[in-house]
């Protein structure tokens, strides 16, 4: 939904990049991408591949929806000095206990951090998605899309809810193309879902 979201918010005029595998590149340009990179082809490098697609060019804002603390540290290469860097969080390497407060922990750190470079920041400022307090009237925008036909849902798959482990697992799995459904209604079909 961000990928329409966002084209329906800059229109015609903005230029919308995404980032997915290369089997999800149709998806996201069918949801109002202009351009879709595939980072499989990218592993170790696309804070660098970044920088020099779209150092001449950055971009106004960046909206992380993986939480990649790489890619925020580099943004200042391709993120116009006032952008701002608006992620879901931070990505632990596991959910084990240390690993999830190292990861919050950071957020806490991007959040405060002097966005000057020269006081050791990052340079750019960072946003992570709770933080923004969506307002009434935000969420009626968001209505009004759905209404309007501007975004659609995508749905990845529906399960029944005595698969909702194995549903968990494929959204844990963070390769989900879409949204993942649990129905937990016995008479709900995937339609209703």
């Amino acid at each position: 939904m961000v990928t329409q979201m966002v084209r329906t918010i800059v229109g015609s005029e903005g230029h919308v990049v995404g980032i997915c595998s290369e089997k999800n590149v149709g998806m996201v340009k069918s949801l109002g991408a202009d351009e879709v990179i595939d980072y499989t082809q990218h592993a170790d490098s696309l804070p660098q591949y970044l920088a020099t697609r779209f150092s001449s060019n950055p971009f106004d804002t960046i909206i992380d929806t993986r939480g990649h603390q790489s890619l925020y540290l580099a943004s200042p290469s391709y993120l116009v000095p006032s952008g701002v860097y608006s992620s879901v969080g931070i990505k632990p390497p596991s959910f084990f206990v240390p690993d999830f407060l190292r990861a919050v922990l950071q957020m806490k750190l991007n959040e405060w951090w002097p966005v000057s470079r020269w006081l050791g920041g990052a340079g750019r400022l960072w946003r992570g998605v709770s933080m923004m307090n969506p307002t009434l009237e935000d969420r009626q925008s968001v209505i009004d899309m759905l209404e309007m036909g501007d975004i659609r849902l995508v749905r990845d798959s529906v399960w029944g809810f005595e698969q909702a482990k194995e549903a968990y697992a494929k959204l844990g799995g963070l390769h989900a193309a879409g949204k993942v459904l649990v129905r937990v209604g016995a008479g709900v079909g995937d339609d209703e879902c």
